[in-house]
């Protein structure tokens, strides 16, 4: 069976640069099988930004029946996928992450602040949704490294070339283009899964920031998405207080938001003692007092940011 969005097979393929795709027969979902810093080991994650699947009640066996091949596997929670993660009783921790921006498009009411932008930007620009994608993916690599390179991303949201032309040319991609004089200057992606549609990347050039493309994007893709038997987006989240950008981030996407809904970051340990002998090398190499999971990664290796 074909599935969308998150869940495709198409969307795991695209966001494997660096790691081999292991599906979960029972739930069919992706997660990534990845190195472990330059050591035999390898350890599984949800793609990025989390993780989806066709049939949630079917994960926690597929999470018991994962063999010692690996020393954890960790994901991040779908605020779509109906289950409380919480009561997943396969793994070893279940975290709060960040709360998730979402709109239901019968309520949606932009902030008076995102009206004024919106309309501001929308005198400058002129928007469209894609239709000869291909011919745009050169303007939607220069615009997204030119972000990765002016917002220090790190993350696995540092995509590279490859993996951005791929995903911007999965048929449930819809991409949205604002034009000044004629030129690109900004674009966003949205991934598509039956009635919900989720805010994938955007990226702008100087002169998309300039005029609030942003805005304009987003107004301009709420209106159409409406019209497109959407019901209910994801925004996605915010960095964590402190990171940067974050605060910019969470209030652009608050000012269209409806509600939030939580994530979590759940985690199994699969071979417990490497496990312990990874997590005690890094915490002598480097002394800290948070719990992200795996204990063995930290700061740069955050997957889910």
């Amino acid at each position: 069976m074909s599935y969308s969005g998150y869940s495709s097979r198409e969307y795991a393929e695209s966001s494997a640069a660096f790691a081999s795709l292991v599906h979960l027969p029972r739930c069919s979902g992706y997660l990534l099988s990845r190195a472990i810093g330059g050591g035999p080991g390898r350890d599984l994650s949800s793609c990025y930004p989390l993780f989806s699947c066709r049939d949630w009640k079917m994960l926690g066996q597929d999470i018991a029946e994962l063999a010692a091949n690996w020393v954890s596997v960790v994901l991040v929670s779908d605020p779509f996928s109906g289950v409380d993660p919480r009561r997943i009783h396969a793994f070893d921790v279940c975290l709060p992450f960040n709360q998730h921006y979402v709109v239901d498009l019968s309520l949606a009411s932009p902030s008076p602040h995102h009206r004024r932008e919106a309309r501001r930007s929308r005198r400058f620009v002129d928007i469209a949704q894609a239709g000869d994608k291909l011919s745009l993916a050169d303007d939607w690599v220069r615009l997204y490294q030119s972000l990765i390179r002016n917002k220090g991303v790190t993350t696995a949201a540092a995509f590279p070339d490859e993996c951005l032309r791929k995903q911007l040319l999965l048929s449930d991609c819809r991409a949205y283009v604002a034009y000044y004089d004629g030129e690109v200057c900004a674009m966003a992606l949205w991934l598509i899964d039956g009635d919900v549609a989720y805010y994938h990347l955007a990226a702008s050039a100087t002169q998309g920031y300039k005029v609030a493309a942003s805005y304009g994007l987003m107004d301009a893709a709420l209106e159409d998405l409406a019209t497109q038997g959407i019901e209910r987006i994801s925004l996605g989240g915010a960095p964590a207080g402190g990171r940067r950008n974050a605060a910019g981030l969470a209030y652009f996407k608050s000012g269209w938001a409806t509600d939030h809904v939580p994530t979590y970051v759940c985690g199994k340990i699969l071979d417990s003692s490497a496990y312990r002998r990874l997590s005690v090398r890094r915490a002598r190499q480097r002394p800290t007092t948070d719990d992200f999971f795996p204990a063995y990664r930290r700061s740069s290796d955050r997957y889910h940011e």
